[in-house]
């Protein structure tokens, strides 16, 4: 074994101090002239300078379970509360197309009406597409329990 191999093998007890009198002198005497071994001296002093820094207390697994447990709970309401969000401004826009698209309905049936009954029904888009929206709002809560029985029924989860 040549004198770099010997001084490697020794490395790491001098940087604990953990070697004899002797032994450390001749690491020490080799250190002082060789550039490459000093090099890895110091990687290792860091090293061993880092992991001091460390926290002494580590959380046992019960603890980062329970940890875990909290972090993954939260992260599915966030997830749950984005799903209904989401769900309320898709049922909302649905209202508005269904008034949007049965306009020409209600209007027809205004004219109906006006002629059919003899009421004062305006004639007007806008009251018609008043009406329309009036009557499909109507149908927006049977819509969205609907749709909720159908999340329930297919077992539709909020991926974690």
């Amino acid at each position: 074994m040549d004198e770099h191999d010997a001084v490697r093998s020794l490395l790491a007890g001098f940087i604990a101090g953990a070697l004899q009198a002797d032994d450390s002198e001749r690491v020490r005497r080799h250190l002082d002239g060789c550039a490459d071994c000093a090099q890895n001296a110091a990687v290792l002093q860091r090293l061993v300078q880092m992991v001091q820094r460390l926290p002494g207390d580590v959380p046992g697994p019960a603890c980062l379970a329970r940890i875990t447990a909290v972090a993954k709970a939260h992260r599915a309401k966030v997830l749950e509360s984005r799903r209904q969000a989401g769900l309320t401004v898709a049922v909302a826009l649905l209202g508005w197309v269904m008034a949007a698209m049965t306009l020409p309905l209600w209007q027809w049936l205004a004219g109906v009406m006006r002629v059919w009954s003899g009421w004062k029904i305006p004639a007007d888009p806008l009251a018609a597409f008043a009406l329309g929206a009036l009557l499909s709002c109507l149908f927006l809560p049977g819509i969205w329990a609907m749709l909720e029985r159908v999340r329930v029924a297919c077992k539709w989860e909020v991926r974690q």
